[in-house]
Formats: C-alpha cells, sequence, structure tokens
C-alpha cells in the first residue's frame, strides 16, 4: 500500500523490438506489461518511450536517446522495462545509463527481476559475450568449409 506521505514516483516505461524479431515480445506487449507492473506499484507514469526494430547495439534510436535525456535531467525516478536485452545489447551502453542513473538517483527496473543490479549488467555481458563466441565459431566453420570445397587453382 502507498502511504498517503510519500510522493508518488515517476517512471519511464521503455521498450525496444530488434530488427529481426518482430513478435511475440512486441512494443505494445512490453509496454502493456510495464504499465501493468507500474500500477501495481503505485508509480506514476509520467512517459512511454519505444524504439521499433531498432538495434539493440546502437545507442541511436530516438527512444532510447529520450529515456537518456529524461534520466540526465531528472524529469523520472525510475526507469521500467523488461528485461535488460531490452534496453539495449551493448553492455557499454547499458552502463553508461547505470551510472547516469545512479548520479541521477534513478532506479533501472525489469519486470521480471525487479531493481537491476551490477550483477544483472555482467550477466547481460557473460549472454553477449557468449552468443559473439557461437556466431564467431559458425562463421570460422562455414569459412573453413567454403575453402575445403573449394576447387584448387
Amino acid at each position: 500500500m502507498i502511504s498517503p506521505d510519500l510522493p508518488l514516483r515517476r517512471v519511464a516505461l521503455y521498450a525496444r523490438t530488434a530488427t529481426d524479431i518482430r513478435t511475440p515480445n512486441s512494443v505494445e506487449t512490453q509496454l502493456a506489461t510495464c504499465r501493468a507492473y507500474a500500477q501495481r506499484q503505485g508509480w506514476a507514469i509520467e512517459m512511454e518511450l519505444s524504439d521499433k526494430f531498432l538495434a539493440g547495439q546502437s545507442d541511436d534510436r530516438p527512444g532510447f536517446q529520450d529515456l537518456c535525456r529524461a534520466v540526465e535531467s531528472g524529469a523520472v525516478d525510475i526507469v521500467l522495462f523488461v528485461s535488460l536485452d531490452r534496453l539495449s545489447r551493448d553492455l557499454g551502453l547499458v552502463r553508461l545509463l547505470q551510472r547516469t542513473a545512479t548520479r541521477m538517483n534513478v532506479e533501472l527496473h525489469q519486470v521480471d527481476y525487479g531493481k537491476a543490479q551490477l550483477l544483472d549488467l555482467a550477466l547481460l555481458s557473460a549472454g553477449d559475450f557468449k552468443k559473439l563466441a557461437l556466431r564467431r565459431a559458425a562463421r570460422m566453420e562455414e569459412g573453413a568449409r567454403n575453402t575445403a570445397t573449394s576447387p584448387s587453382r
């Protein structure tokens, strides 16, 4: 229950869909999930920001830029998203936002796990490194296959 003496906490909702995944976790679904979570917490939704079909490795996303400005200006107390990978796929960008948020006393929250901690960032990083290693190994294997099947000159 919300205490009447405490001011409502202002929250920015953020959602992103990848360039290669257009469903089932659409921006609209993510925002609805965040909206319901914020309402259960008694938070005041100040803004809903999103980026559709934009790669998470770049900060060149209008919604993400607006989110960064909201955090930097102190316009919100909380940033809420479904999971860290929806915020960004680039650990450096997440870490930069987390540092700014900490400086501005803004909390980063994931719907499924609550307040994001540094351990969450480390796990995101480990997952990204694993994916990169798997992609690199697949490219190397494909290159070896192509070399082996190429006619000799």
